[in-house]
């Protein structure tokens, strides 16, 4: 009699490759060696990226700066018109960043002040006078996150791409939303904050 064949298979993957399986888009292998070498090789000069319409500047933007994180190299990444250009970070670049990043912060601890007074500000929401972008579902987890724990981005960021496994929901973490869409998503998402809390209490965080 025939060996009954399991309806479950095995294989084993390269740890790099299983990290770059749960974040999204698949991205040519090609592709990604080449932003990799790139990161890796910036200098003092700039590289520009022209993209056709299959991909957006934001999500661009976003594969940069993860790679960027992954490889700790520190860049800076601006979306133009039909790309993006991006280059090494200077410590002017890197000053402003921590000057961006203090003032959220500063934002952030004025809404829980006002707490109950007055409607609390998202962390995705722009400051005035800072150019408005489209929040991706990666922003919209790092909101409910924030509401949940009262921590900045920063601190949970770790926690963004493991709770979108828990939670199950069909969506590209890079993906851009519209103000309705972030809206409605950012609703149906705080209908999971017991299940959120649970994952938390779980994981060992407060």
């Amino acid at each position: 009699m025939a060996a009954q064949s399991s309806p479950v298979q095995f294989e084993d993957v390269p740890l790099d490759e299983a990290r770059r399986m749960g974040r999204g888009p698949r991205m040519e292998p090609m592709l990604y060696n080449m932003l990799r070498q790139k990161i890796q090789s910036l200098s003092s000069e700039a590289t520009r990226i022209h993209l056709g319409p299959e991909i957006t500047p934001q999500r661009m933007k976003n594969y940069l700066l993860r790679m960027a994180r992954e490889l700790n190299v520190p860049i800076t990444v601006r979306r133009m018109p039909g790309g993006v250009i991006f280059w090494r970070s200077t410590e002017e670049d890197l000053q402003q960043a921590q000057g961006t990043a203090s003032r959220l912060q500063a934002a952030q601890r004025q809404g829980r002040a006002h707490r109950g007074r007055r409607k609390r500000p998202s962390s995705i929401t722009p400051l005035r006078g800072e150019e408005h972008t489209m929040a991706t579902y990666e922003d919209v987890l790092a909101e409910i996150l924030y509401e949940v724990t009262n921590r900045p981005r920063v601190s949970v960021h770790a926690l963004i791409a493991p709770l979108s496994d828990v939670l199950g929901y069909e969506i590209n973490l890079e993906d851009t939303l519209t103000e309705t869409e972030r809206d409605a998503y950012l609703m149906k998402l705080r209908l999971e904050k017991p299940r959120i809390l649970h994952w938390l209490a779980e994981r060992g965080h407060p």
